[in-house]
């Protein structure tokens, strides 16, 4: 009687076989994450028609209990806005002829009392960034902020808004601290990323940007 002898498993294919395995399942897990993924826009009207170009970013509104930094907010979505061809007033002006002054908390947190009246400055449109919840439990931790923010850039005429848009999820910074020497500053690139995912699904204005920041 006669026996065929068995080939024995090659090993090594079988290691780099599960190897491959492991980081196939590691990349999955590890998607890259989508710019906008979080947001939902909830209306787009007449904004091409319109094209409004010089834009008022309002003071904050907070939803109850919300503490948030609103100069810190604001110049976030200042700077997304620009990126998107617009050219919002500077903070400074706005704020300075508001009816009443911007009222906040130390460091800049806390409810904001004013409210900007529509047209005083002859722009073409307010933001109103409204924060229902603004949550930063786990940024010890984990660096990481959870928001639910509702954008509307409405007509300083009147009318419907032009765009409105909403975000409700969670980021995570904690690989971006080893580039930031501070916590704010680490804080403040929070803030711009928050802000310029949302504006990411803001149409890109085509013409050429007037003075970014008027004063």
């Amino acid at each position: 009687m006669s026996f065929q002898r068995t080939r024995p498993f090659a090993r090594p294919a079988i290691l780099a076989m599960g190897a491959l395995s492991v980081a196939l399942l590691a990349s999955c897990t590890n998607l890259p994450h989508i710019a906008g993924d979080g947001v939902t826009v909830v209306e787009s009207g007449n904004l091409a028609e319109m094209d409004p170009n010089d834009i008022v970013v309002a003071p904050l509104i907070l939803g109850e209990g919300v503490k948030v930094s609103d100069r810190m907010l604001r110049e976030a979505f200042v700077n997304a806005l620009i990126e998107r061809h617009y050219a919002p007033l500077s903070l400074d002006y706005v704020d300075a002829n508001m009816p009443e002054p911007v009222q906040a908390g130390p460091g800049g947190v806390g409810t904001q009392n004013a409210s900007y009246v529509r047209g005083i400055l002859n722009e073409d449109a307010v933001l109103q960034v409204i924060v229902n919840d603004w949550d930063e439990s786990l940024w010890n931790a984990r660096k990481a902020i959870r928001a639910q923010i509702e954008v509307r850039l409405e007509n300083s005429s009147g009318g419907p808004a032009f765009w409105v848009a909403t975000f409700d999820d969670r980021r995570d910074f904690a690989a971006r601290e080893k580039h930031h020497a501070t916590m704010i500053s680490l804080r403040k690139e929070a803030f711009r990323e928050i802000a310029k995912e949302i504006l990411s699904q803001l149409p890109r204005r085509e013409a050429a940007p007037g003075a970014a920041v008027r004063n």
